[in-house]
């Protein structure tokens, strides 16, 4: 016992002349020396308690009544008393106490997060920094750190039940982690959390799962309950995970276990930067430009479908020349929820843009060009890519992802409520064979910031610089207000009404419809919150829905999806460039419409799908050719100088059907 009461000396020198001027501080003090640095004796002292009161008077702190340390002393050694027990977990009840005692005192002088209160150690255990120990006639170190549960619940989506396990790190932190119950309770699998610093290894992994056994039965009445949320997005109705943070009525209820750590990866640019002020200078520049501004309401739009029900999915895609602005839209669109990293590029398998799509859920998935599925290789990769493309804007605007098999039956299917933003140069909806794509897709042709290079230049500049040092807010903001009460039925009433408006003509027409009215849904949302409204926005989305429309025609979209190649590849002939591009011309523009190269345009069109003889009747069916006097559509033409050139002579009409004009 001399070397504990020398010990015991020494803290209360120090507690003592804290005192004199912090008695809180003096309470700190010594409850960090009993738990602190000789833990490990705390028993010994508990059981000689008599004695280690009468070092407390030998100092004489019970004897300076005169300025209040008899009082003190007392108090001082109640909190030896108490902490002596809590540090043994021992369920003592003295005369006095009426009740059991608990180890919640252990848990706060330990620092440890989130932990419940009542907390009652285990019979037999004992918990302090220097980890948990299994208390007998030789005691048993379980592990060197401790490692506690401080919650339990269930998967929201799955029922799964889950615990909340809190440990510390040899430097002092604590780590909180949410895990499968399952995982947790066998020692196989609680191992693998030693890769995160929890104190379980091969050898004591066994022992760790009895003492969380333990501990789970002894506070299952008393744990704090936990929804654990697998990814971002709205849940029981009231409450929007917003990347880590929960926005609800009871925000601290909720905890964010993504499936993967990829998901994680990306969860993690779900933040916030800046100032609101700050983003909204960008977007003054943004809403001078409606094609890029539908960017921010189209990434809203994700967030109004849980609260929406009947709005449908879409595909909002950017397809033009490079450098027009289409990636600035797409960091602008990312911007409203967290950092440009949210935005990824399209080089994905069938696989991966399913799990994005299933993880993106109340948030946009952000592709960034198609071009990365299609370039190089050979056909056949091409064809791959082009049928990844059609099969993800399918898996993004439906609502449930593949049904796929596992070894012990079907897999869990996770719902699908995003939207697909994506940029690219030739169209999808004109790339793709299968038509069922088009009426899900809104596709803005065109320069997003304009065709004056200049004003482009610095609303690029102004807008990049923007949304890279200021983003996050607007996403916050609406579903703040969406998670208000009444604001969610408004939302709702705003859409129907929208909807009542716009929906008529064909099944692709009403369709294409409801893609409109959720843009003004999502205009009045942000409207609402205080993001002021981008004129014209509206009329490109109802051009876009005017585009799908008329790709709906298949050889009116192959003209189209042409053109926009011919464009897009630098391969239209303004009749000065005497340089032939990669792959040959397909056509040069005239005043009165084109003329087109007959070898590359039935090259093009087979790539594109088409069958060129058929598509070539059909225009010249339509009237967007002109014919030779012995009526045939081939004649001889000039291109780039070029005299005797077999081709096409696309009239006016057809010019105005290939530019998306008719």
């Amino acid at each position: 016992m001399p070397d504990a009461l020398d010990r015991l000396r020494s803290a209360v020198r120090d507690v003592s002349e804290a005192a004199r001027t912090d008695n809180d501080k003096a309470r700190d003090l010594w409850r960090s020396y009993v738990l602190g640095a000789w833990t490990s004796d705390v028993g010994e002292l508990s059981a000689s308690l008599t004695q280690a009161q009468a070092a407390l008077s030998g100092l004489g702190m019970a004897g300076q009544a005169g300025d209040g340390w008899s009082t003190r002393a007392k108090e001082h050694a109640a909190m030896l008393k108490q902490a002596a027990k809590d540090a043994r977990g021992l369920r003592l009840v003295d005369a006095d106490e009426g009740e059991p005692a608990t180890g919640h005192d252990v848990l706060t002088a330990l620092r440890c997060p989130d932990a419940p209160c009542p907390y009652r150690i285990p019979d037999g255990y004992q918990l302090s920094r220097r980890g948990v120990v299994v208390v007998g006639e030789t005691d048993t170190v379980v592990c060197r750190a401790p490692i506690v549960i401080t919650g339990s619940g269930e998967d929201a989506e799955s029922g799964r039940r889950y615990l909340r396990l809190a440990w510390m790190l040899p430097g002092g932190g604590w780590v909180v982690r949410t895990v499968e119950r399952d995982r947790a309770m066998q020692a196989r699998t609680i191992v693998e959390l030693s890769a995160d610093g929890a104190p379980v290894t091969s050898v004591n992994a066994s022992a760790v799962v009895l003492w969380l056994d333990a501990l789970e039965a002894d506070n299952a009445a008393t744990m704090d309950p936990v929804r654990v949320v697998r990814r971002s997005g709205w849940v029981d109705g009231t409450t929007y995970m917003l990347g880590e943070e929960a926005i609800g009525p009871d925000p601290d209820r909720y905890t964010l276990e993504p499936a993967s750590d990829g998901e994680r990866q990306w969860y993690r640019e779900i933040q916030r930067g800046g100032t609101w002020a700050g983003w909204l200078e960008g977007w003054e520049y943004a809403k001078r430009h409606p094609k890029a501004a539908i960017a921010v309401y189209a990434s809203v739009a994700p967030a109004l479908r849980g609260v929406v029900p009947a709005m449908p999915g879409a595909c909002i895609e950017w397809s033009g020349i490079t450098s027009g602005g289409k990636s600035v839209s797409m960091d602008l669109a990312a911007s409203v929820w967290g950092t440009v990293d949210l935005v990824r590029r399209w080089d994905t398998t069938g696989v991966g843009a399913e799990v994005g799509a299933a993880a993106a859920y109340h948030l946009p998935l952000m592709l960034d060009d198609t071009k990365a599925l299609l370039s190089g290789g050979n056909q056949r990769r091409k064809d791959s890519g082009a049928s990844t493309i059609t099969a993800t804007i399918y898996l993004a605007t439906g609502s449930k992802g593949r049904l796929r098999g596992s070894p012990t039956g079907l897999r869990e299917q996770r719902e699908v409520s995003t939207w697909l933003l994506s940029t690219s140069e030739t169209p999808s909806v004109d790339l793709a064979s299968d038509v069922g794509i088009r009426p899900r897709t809104l596709t803005m042709i065109g320069r997003p910031l304009g065709d004056d290079a200049a004003t482009g230049e610095l609303a690029a500049t102004m807008i990049g610089a923007s949304v890279r040092e200021h983003f996050g807010h607007l996403g916050m903001r609406v579903v703040a207000w969406l998670a208000m009460d009444g604001n969610a039925a408004q939302a709702r009433a705003w859409y129907r009404t929208h909807l009542e408006a716009a929906s008529h003509g064909s099944a692709v027409q009403r369709r294409l419809s409801q893609l409109i009215a959720a843009i003004a849904t999502s205009v009045d949302v942000c409207e609402a919150v205080g993001l002021p409204r981008c004129d014209g926005v509206m009329n490109e989305a109802v051009d876009a829905a005017r585009y799908s429309v008329r790709s709906a025609d298949t050889h009116a979209a192959a003209l189209m999806a042409l053109w926009g190649l011919a464009q897009a590849q630098g391969r239209v002939c303004d009749g000065t460039t005497e340089r032939t591009p990669p792959g040959g011309w397909i056509a040069e523009e005239t005043t009165s419409g084109a003329r087109l190269v007959a070898a590359t345009v039935h090259e093009e069109l087979k790539r594109l799908g088409h069958d060129p003889s058929e598509t070539v009747d059909r225009w010249r069916a339509a009237g967007w050719l002109d014919l030779t006097k012995s009526g045939n559509a081939r004649s001889s033409i000039t291109v780039a100088r070029a005299r005797g050139v077999s081709g096409y002579r696309l009239n006016a009409a057809g010019m105005s059907v290939a530019k998306g004009e008719k």
